[in-house]
Order: C-alpha cells, then sequence, then structure tokens
C-alpha cells in the first residue's frame, strides 16, 4: 500500500504563435497489491495571437478569442496483473466556464524491462488538447486517438522502435502517423539509427494540420550523458529529408531525471524542432516538468 503525488507542468510554443499552458498533478491511492486508485486536476490554457494566423480561417470562425482555459478532473483505476502487465483507466471532463467534453483514457502495457516494451493507449478529448492547432481554440470538437507503441531491443543491440497512431475528429475526419525505426547501441552510451514516418489523412483541413501521404527520411541519434542511480541524463536528436518540397528537417532534445531517495524523484525534459507542414517552415519549443513522491 501507498500513497504517492505526481505534480507537473509544461509549456508548447510554435510560430503559429500558439501556445499550451498546463499545470496540475494526481494523487495515488494503493488499496491493494494489485488495485491503485487515483484522481487527478489540470488546469491547462491554450492561446494564439490573430496577426500571425489566415484571416480568410479566422472569419469563419464563431465568437472568436483565441484564448480558453480548461480545468479537467478524472478518476483513475490502475490495474497490476503481473510483473509485465500493466493496465489502466481515467474517466473525467475537461470544462471551460462556458461549456464542458468528457476527457477520457486508456492504456495497457505489456513490458520485459530487458527487451521489449508495447503500449496500447487511447485518448478522448477536446481536439485542440490533441491536435494542437490555433484555429480548434473557439471550436467544439472531440478528437479520439489510438495510439500503438513499441520497442524491442535484440542481443545483437539492434533495437526496433516506433509508434502507430489512427486519429479521428468529430468534422468527419480521420488520419493515420506511422514512425519507424531501426537503430543500433554502439557503445554503451551511444544508440543511432534510421527513422522513417507517414502520415496520412482522408480530408484536408484549413482548421488544423492534416497532410496526405506526408513522409520523412531522418537518422537518428540517443547519447546517454549520466546514467548512475541518482541522475539519469540524456540528449540526442535526428536530421531529416522531407521529399515533398524537398525540405530538411531537425530536432533536438535533453531530459534529466533526478533521484535524491527510492520514494522521490524529479524528471524534466526540453525539446526544439523545425520542420515543415504544406511546404511552410513549422517551428516549436516543448517543455515538461515533473515529480513522483511516495509517503
Amino acid at each position: 500500500n501507498y500513497i504517492a503525488l505526481s505534480p507537473m507542468a509544461m509549456f508548447y510554443s510554435d510560430n503559429l504563435s500558439f501556445k499550451i499552458n498546463r499545470i496540475g498533478g494526481r494523487l495515488e491511492l494503493g488499496v491493494a497489491q494489485f488495485l491503485s486508485l487515483g484522481v487527478s486536476f489540470y488546469r491547462t490554457r491554450v492561446n494564439a495571437k490573430s496577426e500571425s494566423l489566415v484571416p480568410e480561417t479566422l472569419e469563419t470562425i464563431n465568437n472568436l478569442t483565441l484564448d480558453q482555459s480548461f480545468t479537467t478532473f478524472k478518476g483513475h483505476v490502475f490495474l497490476t496483473l503481473s510483473d509485465q502487465i500493466k493496465l489502466g483507466v481515467g474517466l473525467g471532463r475537461a470544462s471551460t466556464p462556458a461549456f464542458g467534453v468528457d476527457d477520457v483514457d486508456a492504456f495497457l502495457s505489456v513490458e520485459n524491462k530487458d527487451s521489449y516494451k508495447v503500449t496500447l493507449s487511447y485518448q478522448n478529448t477536446d481536439a485542440v488538447l490533441i491536435l494542437y492547432s490555433p484555429y480548434l481554440i473557439d471550436q467544439r470538437l472531440y478528437s479520439q486517438i489510438i495510439k500503438l507503441e513499441w520497442g524491442y531491443t535484440a542481443p545483437s543491440q539492434i533495437e526496433f522502435t516506433g509508434y502507430y497512431n489512427y486519429l479521428t475528429v468529430d468534422d468527419g475526419n480521420a488520419g493515420n502517423d506511422l514512425q519507424l525505426r531501426l537503430g543500433r547501441r554502439f557503445y554503451d552510451y551511444l544508440i543511432a539509427g534510421y527513422e522513417y514516418m507517414y502520415s496520412n489523412y482522408k480530408l484536408k483541413s484549413a482548421n488544423y494540420y492534416s497532410p496526405t501521404n506526408f513522409e520523412s527520411h531522418s537518422l537518428y541519434l540517443k547519447i546517454n550523458l549520466e546514467d548512475t542511480k541518482e541522475w539519469k541524463v540524456g540528449t540526442g536528436g535526428k536530421v531529416g529529408y522531407i521529399p515533398y518540397g524537398s525540405l530538411i528537417s531537425l530536432m533536438g532534445y535533453v531530459n534529466a531525471k533526478y533521484i535524491p531517495t527510492d520514494k522521490l524523484s524529479f524528471q524534466g525534459s526540453l525539446t526544439l524542432a523545425s520542420t515543415s507542414r504544406d511546404r511552410s517552415s513549422y517551428k516549436y519549443i516543448s517543455v515538461e516538468l515533473s515529480a513522483f513522491w511516495a509517503l
């Protein structure tokens, strides 16, 4: 049995002036060896500047404010079915003073720490919280996303990782996103390899990024700078080629985890990226901070 507190904060900003800020946390109670219950509370603000956006698209949006705040309260159930299998479900609402939408998530994780991990997850919430588009700030659409993530490391130190998303939006659109990575561990601290990404949506929307037959080819790198009982620090990134438009994409990140005691840990990450959306430059920065404290 245990009681654990997990506060978190995140920030995301892009060159379309879209910003999302989230702060909150989750409280967990271990009621049995296989069962934990929890509640979470998050305050999320999304906003953008009209002068950075397309006027013709803004004219189609009613009651334009480009500024919304969501309060999300959820209940959670976590099941540990075995040492390798974990299951979780969260149910709640994401609300503003004027409206509210259901917020649902679930996951199933199967893991062998020495070789593989597979996670199937689901989320259903307001579309702006999934698609990160400024044009969705004042439009109330649901979006659902199913995501399959996998990672496998062979005894030869070859790794195969990636994910597949299937996403739907209440405007009738649906899309697929696929990432495949094949790499190799060359040293204890260095992994390098090739990445292929593909995205395809049924409809082209003016309100959010929904590419048709988009693909990119990249070389990626992961470096462990520190890996001790107290500190885990890593960095990496990728450089890629986008055939559509003959463009170059770049991404870099750094993450760190500090574990002063067995019951307390802090972690954070910083990501910077420059890529292309519809032959236009798209850049973003993402920062995440969290902690875990078991009482």
